[in-house]
């Protein structure tokens, strides 16, 4: 060995594609080897780059930020050799192995394996055999990726576990259900379908300090993945996911639905089909609000309405004051109508709220024993499967245009759909449903149940049923200063409960001090 080669400066390049256990044990063992080699050749070692669980193939889009920090070092000219294991550790992508021919070419970067030998890039010959491995690199990358999805798919059409990190809702081993995690799902599910917001959900988890599987806080967009999950529902569905270039040369993702596989599961649905599918529906209609902008944070705003214009009040908190509903004459622009005690006056709803929904549960218990009355379980069952068999026909038309289908299952899919519907529909037309309907109140059983229930709803549930079930006016007072006066605020029912069993008319509540 010369005294020229032994005084270059040396670098290391370890790398392992998957370190599922995060030990990097395949990174040590490389260490291991390419030292040794430096050791035998007289070399100093300067320095090392290390992507432990990175990819190196075609397929891989995973970054390689050390590889690109290294690349960079040598074109600074900090070093004079790069050693790695093999020349698939360095790369197996032909475009990367384009750019140490370069770093040969301009920077006389000589590149030294442990296992594969020392490339040549110097002659056109040697370029020629380093490119052909590169080729056969990225030919057996393919290959691999080729068993793998075929493996996967095998599984899928088994119903069995892909693996991956443990699902929210199940044990590590993907099948057995987490009873605790299952139950959050199911009442998230319940959530969406009765017209509550993801980050309303998202909240109350984080809250209660219900985590992700991978132990971190919810978001509205992590809701949303987990709802909309087959596996939720007992099945298994599988659409490989391809990589293609833009026109720069960066990795655009691309899902081939035409070898997606769908079929039952090996473990127990948490949740039922049409369920999870009622829920798709109402998380993808394009009419749903996909800002969350700025969210009330009290039951009041923009329903009550001001008692001298009729106007819908607005929240305000300026100069330092608790927050208000105030009206200033329904134009912004008028002097002030009124100015009211935001919390004060939403606890004095609240407490009517309680009272109506009180009597609306009794209402319901005793429809249900009425012959030819409606049900409100039974009618929130049929909404659900309605919703359901509306977002499978849906389904079916994207199955059949990607190829998963052919004409003649398509068809007789599409006819054994549209009879479900009808069917439902005319289940629904032999019931009757109280217009005032509150489906977030499904389950609930006996009145004294309400308060609890009451609470339970987030802001956004409180509104809606606020909304259509009262009318609030906030009225002028001759009283001044801070104290709140109860008789200023009027709730009337817009449907007395009662009249939907034949009793008369409870009149109107003024709030007055008897």
């Amino acid at each position: 060995m010369s005294a020229l080669l032994t005084a270059l400066r040396v670098v290391l390049y370890l790398r392992i594609s998957s370190d599922r256990d995060g030990d990097a044990l395949g990174v040590e063992r490389q260490r291991e080897d390419c030292l040794n080699r430096a050791e035998r050749e007289g070399w100093t070692v300067v320095g090392e780059y290390v992507d432990n669980d990175k990819g190196a193939s075609t397929k891989s889009t995973k970054k390689r930020p050390e590889y690109d920090r290294m690349i960079g070092d040598a074109r600074a000219g900090k070093f004079d050799v790069i050693l790695g294991y093999s020349a698939s550790r360095l790369t197996r992508r032909p475009k990367e192995y384009e750019t140490l021919i370069e770093l040969s070419e301009r920077h006389k970067v000589r590149i030294r394996t442990v296992a594969s030998g020392d490339a040549d890039f110097s002659t056109a010959d040697g370029r020629a055999v380093a490119r052909t491995i590169a080729a056969w690199d990225a030919a057996e990358a393919e290959r691999i990726g080729e068993r793998v999805s075929r493996k996967v798919r095998e599984n899928v059409k088994a119903g069995k576990f892909l693996g991956g990190r443990r699902p929210f809702g199940f044990e590590s081993d993907g099948v057995t259900i987490r009873e605790s995690e299952a139950e959050e799902i199911r009442n998230a599910t319940a959530t969406v379908l009765r017209g509550g917001s993801l980050r309303s959900i998202a909240l109350d988890l984080n809250t209660r300090g219900v985590k992700t599987s991978a132990g971190k806080d919810w978001s509205p967009l992590a809701v949303r993945d987990l709802l909309r999950r087959p596996r939720n529902s007992g099945m298994v569905k599988y659409a490989p996911t391809e990589w293609d270039e833009d026109d720069n040369g960066n990795k655009v993702r691309k899902v081939n639905r035409s070898h997606a596989a769908v079929g039952k599961a090996s473990w127990d649905a948490i949740v039922t089909e049409d369920e999870r599918l009622a829920v798709v529906a109402i998380l993808e209609d394009p009419k749903r609000k996909t800002s969350p902008g700025n969210q009330p944070s009290y039951l009041g705003s923009s329903i009550y309405l001001c008692g001298v214009c009729g106007s819908k009040v607005r929240t305000s908190a300026s100069g330092g004051r608790a927050t208000r509903y105030v009206c200033n004459g329904g134009k912004g622009t008028g002097p002030n109508h009124l100015s009211r005690n935001a919390d004060k006056t939403d606890a004095l709803v609240n407490a009517e709220m309680v009272e109506w929904l009180t009597a609306f549960i009794g209402v319901n218990k005793l429809m249900a024993s009425k012959p030819g009355a409606s049900v409100t379980p039974e009618w929130s069952r049929l909404t659900t499967e309605l919703t359901a068999v509306q977002a499978r026909a849906t389904e079916l038309q994207e199955d059949y245009a990607d190829g998963y289908m052919s004409r003649a299952e398509f068809r007789s899919a599409v006819d054994r759909n549209r009879d479900r519907e009808a069917q439902i529909r005319e289940e629904m037309d032999r019931l009757t449903a109280p217009s005032n309907r509150l489906p977030m109140f499904d389950n609930v059983k006996t009145p004294g149940e309400v308060p609890e229930k009451w609470e339970a709803l987030s802001i956004e549930e409180k509104r809606k049923v606020v909304g259509s079930a009262l009318q609030v006016s906030i009225l002028p007072t001759e009283k001044r200063g801070p104290v709140f006066d109860p008789e200023s605020v009027q709730v009337t029912p817009k449907l007395n409960p009662l009249t939907l069993v034949g009793e008369p008319n409870v009149p109107e509540h003024d709030h007055t001090d008897k």
